[in-house]
């Protein structure tokens, strides 16, 4: 059956401000997520299984994003899993809100490898019709307590940017060499400068990053400063380099925060 042509303002949004006592998206009020796609059939089943819970729910044509961006904080971008370019859609989206907002597949996969191309492209999850109200609710859950995080992650990385904004090239540079692992003595002679220069950079750029180890620094430079990170220790889920300009302050965060998770699951076991 032909889908019904999509209405000419593309940009839709519903409140189900329907209060309960013990509804099953308890807890979820004023949670807002968005679902982006051509399938009004998909996206009106999407607002069935909301209506238990007051979350907002915004929706856009995937071509009508430039024209109409979104903002406030929303817990999950719904791709319908008839689109192409999945990840430019949620790019597309993160920018508009300024983080990278977690995403989940909805609707008819293409093959079993459309879903695990999802998954390891950091999907939260897979839904197909006909959508179960719980699974929802879940995924929606889920997405709105990784969204705080990365929020709070990308709060924090624009706060180390304005102090290493303080920094002056020079006292930059040293701080590269610093994280390294190279003595002063070596530094002074690759930057043809004397020791006590060195010493006297290293100790205003402490000053200005209000940090009070070497030690402190490297977690610094390792979290915050570009290029620091060794690429192989990152889990590769977050392939922002498509997407100049947004790489360093919204995805290299979060690549962080995945490389905490896998050393904390090693960890445990």
């Amino acid at each position: 059956m032909p889908l019904a042509p999509f209405p000419k303002i593309h940009h839709w949004s519903y409140n189900w401000n329907t209060h309960t006592e013990d509804h099953e998206g308890e807890g979820m009020q004023d949670t807002e997520v968005v679902f982006i796609g051509k399938d009004l059939d998909l996206r009106d089943s999407l607002t069935e299984s909301l209506t238990t819970a007051s979350i907002f729910l915004h929706s856009r044509h995937p071509d009508d994003l430039p024209q109409s961006p979104l903002r406030g904080n929303l817990a999950v971008v719904f791709v319908d899993a008839d689109l192409e370019q999945t990840h430019e859609i949620v790019y597309a989206v993160s920018r508009q809100v300024g983080y990278l907002v977690p995403f989940v597949m909805i609707g008819s996969p293409r093959s079993l490898r459309h879903v695990v191309q999802a998954m390891r492209a950091g999907a939260l999850d897979f839904l197909t019709p006909p959508l179960d109200d719980q699974q929802v609710f879940d995924v929606v859950r889920e997405g709105s307590q990784r969204a705080e995080r990365i929020r709070a992650i990308t709060a924090e990385y624009d706060q180390a940017q304005t102090l290493l904004q303080k920094l002056s090239p020079r006292e930059a540079q040293v701080m590269r060499l610093v994280v390294e692992g190279k003595m002063n003595k070596t530094i002074a002679i690759e930057l043809q400068i004397s020791e006590k220069t060195v010493e006297a950079h290293r100790y205003r750029l402490m000053r200005k990053l209000k940090l009070k180890s070497t030690v402190e620094l490297v977690k610094f430079a390792c979290r915050f400063v570009p290029g620091t990170l060794p690429a192989d220790s990152i889990s590769g889920e977050v392939p922002g380099e498509a997407v100049p300009g947004f790489e360093d302050r919204v995805c290299r965060p979060l690549r962080h925060m995945h490389e905490v998770d896998r050393q904390a699951d090693i960890t445990k076991a």
